[in-house]
C-alpha cells in the first residue's frame, strides 16, 4: 500500500481493487473502464487488482523502457492462470526458460520459412473463399470461417500435420479455445478462484478442465501424427541430425521440436514439446483469425477503402486466377496499411504483463521495487486520441511512411515489443495478409453486423460482443468493383 502514496491513481476496494468495478459491470463496458482511469491518471498509475499492486503505464517513453529491457521479460502474475493449459511454453515461461527457448526457436519462423509456405497459405484462404461463396449471399459469421482457415494454415506450415478442418468443418477446437479464455478472464476477476482445488470445484472451473482436455489431446495427436512420420534424415545429403547440421536448414517448428529432443533427450521431453505446439496452435490460429474477422468486417463497412484494397489487388493480379507469391505481397502496400489500422483499432492482445526483476526509478517518479507487476496496453496506447485523432475512427492513412515517422515507435505495440515481443509477428502478417488479398480479389463483401452494435470484450484476447456477419458475393472478372 506504501507505493501508493506517491504514485497517482485509483481509491481501492480491499481485495478487489478496481477489478470490484469491472466485476460489477457489463463485460463489454469493461476496457471503458479501463480507459476512463488511464485519462484520469495519464503516463502512469497505481492500482490494486485482485488484491495485487499493479503499475500501469501508458507513457511510451516509460513503455519503452521496460519492454526494451533484457531484464524485464518475466511475465506478470496473472499469467500463472494458463498453466494448467500450455503449460510453460514461449508465452507463460520464466526467463531463463524463455531466453533459451527463443532462441531455439527463432530459425523456425525465418522468412525463408514463410516464403517456402505462401503456397499453403494460398491454397487454404482459396478454400475457404470457395466455402463462403456457396452460401450465396447469405450472411456468414466471419469467425467461423477463419478459425478453420487459420487452424489448417497453422497445422499444416508449422506442424507438418493436415488436418482438413475445412473440409470437415470442424469447430471443437475452436469452441474450445474461446470457453478457456473466457473462464481464464473470470478467474483472474475473482481472486477467490486462485487456489486450484476451490477452481476445481466450481463449474466454470470443471467446464475449464473438460476445455483443457480437448485441446490437449487435439494437440497430442498433431505431435504424435508428425512424430511417426519423422525421418531423422537431413533431406539435402541423407545425413542424420548433429550439432552441426540441425539449423543449417530451415524446418516446420514441430520438425524442430522433435530434433531437439532427439539431441537432447535429457534436457527435452515429448511434454516440452506438448507445451510449445499446445502455444503455438493457440497463437498461431486463434489471433490471426480474429484480427482478419475484424479486417473484413470494417473492409465491409467502407466502400471507399474495399474500393482502395480491390483496385491495388486487380493492379497487381488483373483478372488472371493464379496462385499469390512473394513478390506480390511486396506491392499490397495499401492492405498492409488496412492490417495495421485493424491491429489498432482492435489490438489481439489488450494488455501486456510484466513482473519487475529489480527496482526501476522512472525519472521524475517513485522508485518501484522489484516484484512489482506492471501492465501495459496497447488498447489504451492505440486509442490515445493525442497520438490518434478520432482514434474510434478505422483510417488506414494513418499508417502511411510520413504519419508513422511522427509517432513514438513504441506507440503502436500490437505484437508487444522487445525482446520478448511475438516471435510469430512475420508469420501472422504473411498469414492475413494472403487471407485478405484472397478474399477481396474474388469476392464483394457487405457488412451486415453494425459497427455502433459492436462493442469489444477483452476475454484475455479482444472479441466482439456479438458475431461479425457478413454476406459475400462473388465479383466479376471485369476489372471493375
Amino acid at each position: 500500500m506504501w507505493l501508493f502514496r506517491k504514485i497517482p491513481g485509483p481509491r481501492f476496494i480491499p481485495l478487489l481493487g478496481v477489478a470490484a468495478e469491472i466485476v460489477q459491470a457489463d463485460p463489454s463496458e469493461t476496457l471503458s473502464i479501463i480507459q476512463k482511469y488511464a485519462q484520469l491518471y495519464p503516463g502512469i498509475l497505481g492500482a490494486y487488482l485482485l488484491g495485487i499492486p499493479v503499475v500501469v503505464l501508458t507513457d511510451p517513453d516509460l513503455i519503452k523502457t521496460i519492454l526494451s529491457s533484457k531484464q524485464h521479460v518475466d511475465k506478470g502474475v496473472l499469467y500463472a492462470f494458463f498453466k494448467s493449459w500450455i503449460s510453460e511454453g514461449l508465452i507463460t515461461s520464466h526467463a531463463d526458460k524463455w531466453r533459451v527457448r527463443r532462441k531455439l526457436l527463432n530459425s523456425s519462423f525465418h522468412v525463408k520459412i514463410l516464403e517456402d509456405n505462401v503456397g499453403n497459405f494460398w491454397k487454404n484462404a482459396s478454400y475457404m473463399v470457395r466455402c463462403m461463396l456457396e452460401k450465396k449471399s447469405t450472411p456468414i459469421k466471419l469467425k467461423e470461417y477463419l478459425s478453420r482457415c487459420t487452424l489448417d494454415i497453422i497445422s499444416e506450415t508449422a506442424m507438418g500435420v493436415t488436418l482438413n478442418s475445412q473440409k470437415h468443418q470442424n469447430m471443437e477446437y475452436s469452441h474450445a479455445i474461446n470457453r478457456t479464455l473466457e473462464n481464464i478472464l473470470y478467474r483472474g476477476l475473482h481472486p477467490y478462484l486462485k487456489k486450484e482445488w476451490l477452481w476445481g470445484l466450481t463449474r466454470r472451473g470443471y467446464e475449464f478442465n473438460k476445455d483443457v482436455k480437448i485441446l490437449q489431446k487435439f494437440t497430442d495427436k498433431v505431435v504424435r501424427e508428425r512424430i511417426s512420420k519423422y525421418n531423422p534424415k537431413n533431406e539435402v545429403n541423407g545425413n542424420e541430425i548433429d550439432e552441426f547440421t540441425r539449423g543449417k536448414e530451415k524446418k516446420p517448428f514441430l520438425d524442430t521440436l522433435i530434433e531437439l529432443k532427439l539431441l537432447h533427450p535429457g534436457s527435452w521431453k515429448t511434454k516440452d514439446i506438448q507445451e510449445e505446439v499446445d502455444t503455438m496452435m493457440f497463437a498461431g490460429h486463434d489471433t490471426s483469425s480474429a484480427t482478419t474477422a475484424f479486417a473484413i468486417w470494417m473492409i465491409g463497412l467502407k466502400d471507399e477503402i474495399q474500393e482502395k484494397v480491390y483496385q491495388e489487388q486487380y493492379d497487381i493480379f488483373g483478372d488472371e486466377i493464379r496462385e499469390v507469391s512473394t513478390e506480390d505481397l511486396n506491392k499490397m502496400t495499401y492492405l498492409e496499411m488496412v492490417i495495421k489500422e485493424t491491429l489498432r483499432r482492435f489490438p489481439t492482445v489488450p494488455m501486456l504483463m510484466r513482473t519487475l526483476q529489480q527496482d526501476v526509478q522512472f525519472e521524475g517518479e517513485p522508485l518501484i521495487p522489484a516484484e512489482v507487476n506492471l501492465i501495459i496496453s496497447p488498447f489504451l496506447l492505440h486509442m490515445d486520441k493525442n497520438v490518434f485523432p478520432e482514434p474510434h475512427v478505422f483510417d488506414p492513412e494513418r499508417f502511411t511512411p510520413e504519419e508513422c515517422s511522427k509517432r513514438h515507435p513504441f506507440s503502436y505495440i500490437p505484437f508487444g515489443a522487445g525482446p520478448r515481443s511475438c516471435i510469430g509477428q512475420k508469420f501472422a502478417m504473411y498469414e492475413i495478409k494472403i487471407i485478405l488479398s484472397t478474399v477481396i480479389r474474388f469476392c464483394k463483401i457487405k457488412s451486415i453486423t453494425k459497427e455502433e452494435d459492436v462493442k469489444l470484450i477483452p476475454s484475455v484476447l479482444i472479441r466482439p460482443s456479438i458475431p461479425l456477419e457478413v454476406i459475400i458475393e462473388p465479383r466479376l472478372p471485369t476489372g471493375g468493383s
